[in-house]
């Protein structure tokens, strides 16, 4: 079959319009994380998702997004794109990590009922990850 421009050849990585590849735009966004340049790494995500909605990665640049949101204190919009990963990659592996980053941001919302629902709800719905064992520590933490 003929390629037709625009059209990536199988197996090689699509490019974002600032000519890096997926994977490399989602490592720059992820490493501007972990230096705290929260508002870099928003950028970086935002891009990501745009350019690469259904990449393998996208799932994890959604919760990295979300804990961007969290890490500035924006916790309405840290619990919009946690609910955001949830609906559009229900079955991605950062999924128990939202829930839990949605109780976060409610304890840091003072909305303890709330926060307790959501860590309950990791400890019983994904009983086997580091995301439950840390919603297990952190209900003990709450009045």
């Amino acid at each position: 079959m003929p390629q037709t421009e625009g059209t990536p050849v199988e197996g090689e990585e699509q490019e974002s319009s600032l000519n890096l590849g997926a994977g490399e735009l989602f490592r720059l966004a992820h490493r501007y994380f972990m230096e705290k340049e929260y508002e870099v790494a928003i950028g970086g995500f935002h891009k990501f998702l745009t350019d690469f909605p259904d990449h393998q990665l996208a799932g994890a640049a959604q919760f990295w997004l979300a804990e961007s949101f969290l890490q500035l204190g924006e916790y309405d919009i840290a619990l919009e794109e946690y609910a955001r990963l949830i609906k559009t990659y229900p079955r991605d592996e950062k999924v128990a990590d939202a829930y839990y980053g949605t109780g976060v941001a409610l304890i840091k919302q003072g909305k303890t009922a709330e926060a307790k629902q959501a860590l309950q709800y990791v400890i019983k719905n994904f009983s086997d990850t580091l995301a439950a064992n840390k919603a297990q520590t952190r209900l003990k933490d709450i009045p």
